[in-house]
């Protein structure tokens, strides 16, 4: 067939003639849908049908074309067709094989087949198929062949790379099924095994029966190795293969019939009756027996089971005692720590106002006091008058001990009662546990670190002035007048020491130094391996500056500058303070874990990389590593934490450009 073949649909029912709506185009043997025909179609994509009689209304059909002998205009019928041919569905069992066609048409059935076509092409292979008619089944309604010779012809596989219709592959009328090969013969299921147990009484006179399920079984497993060995076999082995798994849904018919009639709601109900009355009847028998012999096996556990009861009364009324014991013992012990904490702190006090406490003699007195107090020699810690008292590492032991949780409770319950901004306190935290070199305001440190020190190390804030004597950073470890540990050294000492929690530093007046000359090296030192973790620095800044020449022109990406809003202060704070009412002083763990996610890390890593600098680099990692300790969660992750303080961190660097670009 050379002509042009269309794939389309009657618009209405013929009277004889019908208008034919194309859809698709044949294509080496395949079927193409086309959205818009009207180009070789014209006017409008539709084929008139002079006579048309036994096409129903809407069937898929396959034609071709000639021009219409009739002279029309152009917006009427210009193509009429020349042959028009019914289509059959092309089913595909390929992959399955010709006993799975077999037992799927002639023992199942389909549900449907092509609209008015009783047809239906069956691909067996890539190169062969077959042509078979298909009725209603009376019992179940389906569409099955009759069994029989079946004729197989050539096939174009083709078809199936083209599209389907209403989820079916239809044939191409003359390309789709070729010439014949050869015949074949389909049987159904029992004919089938008739067959096969007459052929086989020649190896087995006695033969299978109904009842003897095994046997046929063994039957069916013998004649499966029969037909590989006898050449007259050979259209068994196939239908062997599927037949002898079907063989147990039919010998379990009577099974699964019993056990829907168990589904039913009076079998149901009256099962249930006789399993009831058959468990009672049990009961009544065997209750009595298997509890007189449970009885005698256990007597002897009853006996021991009431001294052992006995015992443990007497264990509970001593444990009561020595609890109530505990307990005194406990109250003298605290009442005696608690004295022993005072007089300590006395002592400390009169040993600084007596003797010099780095000379022999002191630390010789100190060290006596220490071994003879045990394990409480530690709080001996005299006093050093020449330090100022601002500048002290005090003993804090007393201060309650708080997770990152109670923590963030508590500093931030503090901010709303001193009416101080809680982002602008995040943020200043944030700072501190990064490990950079966190700057503050002069006003605003005065203000905000006393209280970050209450919730944080205890009240303990060690604060050293600077001068601008300060030249180098050994300067700032010890004092090149004096020659004694600065603030700093011993905060630094008191750290490495004591890693169970945190120790502050401010170091104020930055802005009496020359900060180009010894600034750099101390971000340096705070940045590197060496400096304790648990050290939180900060300074101040105020105006004028001592040398405004004196600028580090990295200063504002190598810390952490910050200008906290202080003007929603309120007065409950001072008040409570001047009546002697000071807040509960805690101390935050430093020893708590807190893992991070590598990946969210290194997409944050990514995400700055090109707007700041290699050193503020390293300082935005470490904000991140504290904000995922502290604020992150579950809901957001620690970029998202920054973001919240980020108006903060901005206003600390429009300040810091302020007092430098001013």
């Amino acid at each position: 067939m050379v002509d042009t073949l269309y794939l389309g649909y009657t618009d209405y029912a013929p009277k004889p003639h019908t208008r034919i709506t194309c859809v698709a185009q044949a294509s080496g043997g395949m079927w193409k849908k086309v959205d818009d025909l009207s180009a070789v179609l014209p006017p409008l994509g539709k084929v008139f049908a002079v006579n048309l009689s036994w096409a129903k209304s809407h069937q898929p059909l396959a034609l071709n074309t000639t021009p219409n002998p009739r002279d029309v205009d152009e917006d009427k019928d210009r193509l009429i067709v020349d042959q028009a041919y019914a289509l059959r569905q092309v089913l595909d069992f390929r992959d399955s094989g010709m006993e799975a066609a077999r037992y799927a048409l002639i023992e199942k059935g389909i549900l449907r087949a092509a609209p008015y076509s009783s047809d239906v092409i069956v691909a067996l292979s890539d190169s062969l198929c077959a042509v078979l008619a298909l009725s209603p089944d009376p019992i179940t309604g389906r569409l099955v062949a009759s069994a029989g010779t079946v004729k197989l012809y050539e096939f174009n596989s083709e078809v199936f790379r083209g599209d389907r219709f209403d989820d079916q592959y239809l044939e191409v009328p003359g390309l789709t099924v070729g010439n014949f090969q050869e015949e074949v013969q389909w049987y159904l299921d029992q004919d089938l095994l008739d067959l096969l147990l007459k052929r086989l009484k020649k190896f087995d006179e006695e033969g299978p029966t109904k009842a003897e399920r095994e046997r046929i079984i063994s039957v069916l497993n013998r004649s499966k190795a029969l037909a590989k060995e006898e050449p007259e076999w050979t259209a068994f082995s196939a239908w062997l293969d599927g037949f002898g798994s079907r063989a147990n849904e039919y010998l379990e018919g009577a099974e699964m019939a019993a056990s829907e009639l168990a589904k039913l709601s009076p079998v149901r109900e009256e099962l249930d009756h006789l399993r009831e009355r058959a468990k009672l009847e049990l009961k009544n028998e065997l209750e009595p027996e298997v509890r007189k012999e449970i009885e005698r096996d256990l007597s002897e556990l009853y006996d021991k089971w009431d001294q052992v009861e006995a015992e443990l009364e007497e264990k509970l009324g001593e444990l009561e005692a020595a609890r109530s014991e505990g307990s005194e013992i406990s109250k003298t012990f605290d009442a005696l720590n608690r004295q022993l904490t005072q007089e300590l702190a006395a002592l400390n006090e009169s040993l600084g106002e007596a003797i010099d406490p780095d000379s022999d003699d002191a630390r010789g007195l100190v060290e006596r006091f220490r071994e003879a107090l045990g394990d409480s020699g530690s709080l001996i810690q005299p006093d050093d008058h020449s330090v100022p008292p601002w500048a002290r590492v005090r003993n804090v032991n007393a201060s309650k001990i708080v997770d990152f949780a109670e923590f963030s409770g508590r500093l931030m319950s503090e901010c709303r009662r001193a009416g101080l901004s809680e982002n602008d306190m995040m943020a200043l935290d944030i700072g501190l546990r990064s490990g950079a070199l966190t700057l503050l305001p002069q006003q605003s440190a005065e203000i905000f670190l006393p209280i970050y020190a209450e919730s944080a190390t205890g009240g303990e804030l060690v604060r050293q002035a600077l001068g601008p004597g300060l030249l180098g950073l050994d300067d700032l470890w010890q004092d090149p007048v004096r020659r004694s540990l600065t603030g700093f050294a011993r905060s630094w000492n008191h750290a490495l020491r004591d890693n169970s929690r945190f120790y502050l530093v401010w170091l104020d007046g930055l802005q009496r130094t020359p900060i180009d000359v010894w600034l750099p090296s101390l971000v340096g030192v705070l940045g590197s391996p060496g400096r304790p973790k648990n050290l939180l620095v900060v300074t101040s800044l105020g105006e004028p500056l001592l040398d405004p020449d004196r600028v580090w022109p990295e200063l504002k990406g190598a810390t952490v500058p910050l200008a906290p809003s202080i003007t929603g202060l309120r007065p409950a704070r001072l008040l409570s303070s001047a009546q002697g009412q000071r807040p509960e002083q805690t101390l935050v763990s430093a020893n708590d874990s807190v893992s991070f996610d590598r990946d969210q890390l290194m997409d944050f890593l990514a995400d700055i990389k090109d707007s700041v600098s290699s050193v503020a680099q390293s300082v935005e990692v470490s904000l991140y590593l504290a904000a995922n300790s502290l604020y992150a969660s579950s809901d957001r992750s620690p970029g998202e934490v920054l973001k919240q303080v980020e108006e903060s961190r901005m206003k600390g660097r429009e300040w810091l450009e302020s007092i430098f670009e001013g």
